[in-house]
């Protein structure tokens, strides 16, 4: 790929995502735990041979990791995926600005993205814990149905 500047390589970016990615919030019970973890993630699933537009997204971003599924068969696909919260909103904040057709799904993913990290706290085990009512788990929860539904 040809040398970008930032704003070109953000732009073209945000055009990849409109076209072949998704914005994903993925709520998990770990083990039958009396939580909800929520895991915010910005993916790309192209057809395997394209793997050099995903590297140079890795490379261009160096947030991101790079996932192959399906190897050896004719429906390969390789995602790219961001993998923690805050990776995400540097993500997504850099492309908002570029974004047509994910661009409500973008403002929608970064306010729940954002409540879920001003909400964290440390709970008294030094772990990252969570602190949220029912009434926000549900709000979160909506989205995250909403942003997943016809999510590729």
């Amino acid at each position: 790929m040809y040398h970008q500047t930032e704003e070109q390589f953000y732009s073209w970016l945000a055009g990849l995502i409109d076209g072949d990615g998704c914005f994903s919030i993925a709520p998990q019970r770990p083990n039958s735990a009396p939580f909800i973890r929520i895991s915010f993630s910005i993916a790309i699933g192209l057809k395997a041979g394209y793997e050099f537009v995903l590297a140079y997204v890795h490379t261009r971003t160096g947030i991101v990791h790079i996932y192959k599924s399906n190897q050896g068969k004719p429906n390969e696909i390789i995602r790219w995926q961001t993998t923690n919260l805050e990776n995400a909103l540097v993500l997504t904040n850099r492309i908002l600005p570029y974004l047509v057709l994910k661009r409500e799904k973008a403002i929608k993913f970064l306010t729940c993205a954002q409540f879920c990290l001003d909400t964290k706290v440390i709970n008294r085990n030094r772990q990252a814990g969570t602190l949220r009512t029912n009434s926000d788990m549900k709000t979160i929860l909506k989205a995250a149905i909403e942003l997943n539904y016809d999510r590729q």
